[in-house]
């Protein structure tokens, strides 16, 4: 399997959103902000770890968004993104403070463009509504393309598997990748599921704490593809839970889309 590093942002870059404080100070004003941590060099596969600070309070969520550049083509439907949700963490010294992990797996190299907005959810309308408050960057993707490629054999040998690799014990705030192979096809969709081993073990808070997603199989090492979920653990309360993974009957962007019956499982403890 291929060896895969973690890249973190470093010290922060003020640029023109300190020009943008100045005026509003000004005015005797304080806008919002959020800022994104200079990015470094990563791989394709790379668990890369986006943060940032923030004047908007702690428990606000965000929308990071990764969006490939348009190429010399400007084909839209050759460009790959990827994104996920972050929330907002109180600082005792500073600035609060916002990370949050990207799984660089599916995306091809090449140039993206970074962006962080504020959001919050319509729970009755099941939608995402962004705020005004945003911040863009942008990153460099080195290494080769680990997804569908027609000129490599793309159709699972004997029958079909995913085994994932153990998680065991973790700490609230940690973020990492759950990592493991199946004979599935490259480009094959996935669906991964994060929940509670036993509800009982978990506050009654009114909010069900897990998270589902939905990613590709890519190109592992030998015969042997590989799948991979980044998991935040600031969205997540302490306690046991169940990491599994399905392929998808029908279209994953249809509403009948469904987990299928081929899986596998594993255990995670957020301490």
């Amino acid at each position: 399997m291929k060896s895969r590093k973690i890249f973190l942002g470093s010290l922060l870059i003020a640029g023109i959103l300190v020009t943008t404080i100045g005026l509003a100070t000004g005015y005797g004003l304080s806008l919002p902000y959020i800022t994104i941590d200079p990015i470094g060099n990563p791989d394709t596969g790379d668990l890369l770890i986006l943060s940032g600070t923030t004047s908007l309070p702690a428990g606000t969520d965000l929308l990071v968004k990764v969006r490939e550049e348009p190429g010399e083509s400007g084909n839209q439907s050759d460009r790959t993104n990827t994104g996920c949700s972050a929330r907002i963490i109180a600082q005792d010294d500073g600035p609060n403070r916002w990370s949050a992990p990207i799984d660089t797996s599916t995306l091809r190299p090449g140039s993206y463009g970074v962006q962080v907005t504020q959001m919050t959810w319509d729970h009755e309308a099941l939608k995402i509504i962004l705020g005004e408050t945003s911040a863009s960057s942008g990153i460099t993707l080195a290494g080769e393309y680990l997804g569908s490629d027609p000129s490599q054999t793309e159709v699972a040998k004997g029958d079909p598997f995913f085994r994932i690799d153990p998680v065991g014990t973790k700490y609230a705030g940690d973020q990492f990748l759950v990592t493991g192979t199946t004979n599935l096809a490259v480009g094959s969709d996935v669906i991964w599921e994060v929940a509670p081993s036993t509800a009982s073990n978990f506050p009654d808070t009114g909010t069900f704490s897990g998270m589902m997603a939905n990613s590709e199989v890519t190109r592992g090492n030998g015969d042997e593809n590989h799948v991979s979920l980044a998991v935040d653990t600031t969205l997540l309360v302490p306690g046991e839970y169940t990491v599994k993974v399905s392929n998808v009957v029908g279209d994953i962007y249809s509403p009948d889309s469904q987990p299928g019956d081929v899986s596998a499982l594993t255990e995670l403890i957020l301490k």
